[in-house]
C-alpha cells in the first residue's frame, strides 16, 4: 500500500510492466530512491556512472526490447545531463520515460540551489512533459506519460519536486473533476497491417524483379523476422533509413549478408545500391 507520492509513482510503473530503471542518485530524488529501495524485490535499479549514461541505457533498453525504457536523475544538473541520451530516443522514436527531481515546491523560482527549470528545458525533446503537484495528480501524470511515450513514440518527462516526493498519500486536495480510478494502466498496440489486395499487388511487382532492394524503416527493428522473410527468397539487400539505430543496420537483425548500411548524408554505398536496383521496396 502506497504511503508516499513516490510509492504511488513506483507502484504505477510496476502496473505498467516496468521492471528496470537506470539512474544515478542525488539529494533531489531522495524520496523516489527510498521507494525504489522498498520495492527492490519487484523493480531492478541499475546505477550508472553518469546521468547521460542512464538515458542512453534506457534508450538502448527500449530499442532492443520494444518496452518502455526508464531513467531517473536528480534536480538541476542531473536532469540536464539526461538530455543527450533523450535526444537519441527522440530521433529514433523510442518510448522512454525520464523521471527527474526538482527543488522544494515552495522554493521554485527563488534562486535556490540547483533550481533549473527542467519543465522548460525538456520541452523540445519530449512528447509529454509535466510536473507532479500533489498525490492525486501523480497517478494521472504517470499514466499519461507512459501512454504518450508508447503511443507517440517518444520521450515523456515527469518532474517531481523534492518535498512532494515524500508527501503522504491523501485525497484531501483532489478536485471534483479528478475522478478516482478513471485513468487506466493499459495500452493498445498499433496495427498497420495492409489489406490482402495491397499485399498481392506488391508481390506482383516484387516477384519478377532481378535485383530488388528493400529500404527498411526504423519501425522494423521490432519486425526482424518478417523483414528476413521478405529478403530471403528475393535475395534483396536491406538499406536501413538514416534514423535507424546503427550504421550497419544490425539492429534490424536480418543478417550481415543482406545488409548494406544506413542511408542519409553519409550513406553513399546505400545510394549506389538503390540506383542499381531494378525494384526498390520503400
Amino acid at each position: 500500500m502506497a504511503q508516499q507520492v513516490s510509492d504511488l509513482i513506483v507502484e504505477r510503473l510496476l502496473a505498467w510492466g516496468v521492471d528496470t530503471i537506470f539512474g544515478f542518485p542525488g539529494d533531489g530524488v531522495d524520496g523516489f530512491f527510498e521507494s525504489l529501495r522498498t520495492h527492490q524485490d519487484k523493480l531492478k535499479f541499475i546505477q550508472v556512472r553518469h546521468e547521460e549514461a542512464a538515458a542512453f541505457a534506457a534508450v538502448g533498453y527500449a530499442k532492443y526490447t520494444g518496452r518502455l525504457g526508464v531513467c531517473c536523475a536528480t534536480s538541476g544538473p542531473g536532469g540536464v545531463h539526461l538530455l543527450n541520451g533523450l535526444y537519441d530516443a527522440k530521433c529514433d522514436q523510442q518510448p522512454v520515460l525520464a523521471i527527474t527531481g526538482h527543488t522544494f515546491s515552495d522554493m521554485i523560482g527563488m534562486d535556490y540551489q540547483q533550481d533549473v527549470d527542467l519543465d522548460k528545458l525538456f520541452m523540445d525533446v519530449t512528447v509529454f512533459n509535466q510536473r507532479i503537484n500533489s498525490a492525486p495528480h501523480a497517478i494521472n501524470v504517470v499514466d499519461m506519460a507512459v501512454r504518450s511515450a508508447y503511443g507517440r513514440r517518444g520521450v515523456a518527462h515527469i518532474c517531481i519536486p523534492k518535498d512532494i516526493q515524500e508527501w503522504k498519500v491523501s485525497n484531501e486536495h483532489r478536485s471534483s473533476a479528478n475522478v478516482p480510478h478513471h485513468s487506466g494502466d493499459y495500452k493498445v498496440g498499433q496495427s498497420a497491417k495492409p489489406a490482402p489486395s495491397v499485399l498481392q499487388k506488391a508481390a506482383d511487382v516484387i516477384k519478377p524483379a532481378s535485383t530488388p532492394a528493400n529500404t527498411t524503416p526504423t519501425t522494423a527493428t521490432r519486425a526482424a523476422r518478417q523483414t528476413k522473410f521478405i529478403n530471403a527468397p528475393l535475395n534483396t539487400r536491406t538499406a536501413p533509413h538514416s534514423r535507424n539505430i546503427c550504421r550497419t543496420g544490425k539492429d534490424v537483425n536480418v543478417g550481415e549478408e543482406v545488409t548494406i548500411g544506413r542511408g542519409g548524408r553519409t550513406g553513399f554505398r546505400v545510394y549506389h545500391r538503390r540506383e542499381e536496383a531494378s525494384t526498390l521496396l520503400d
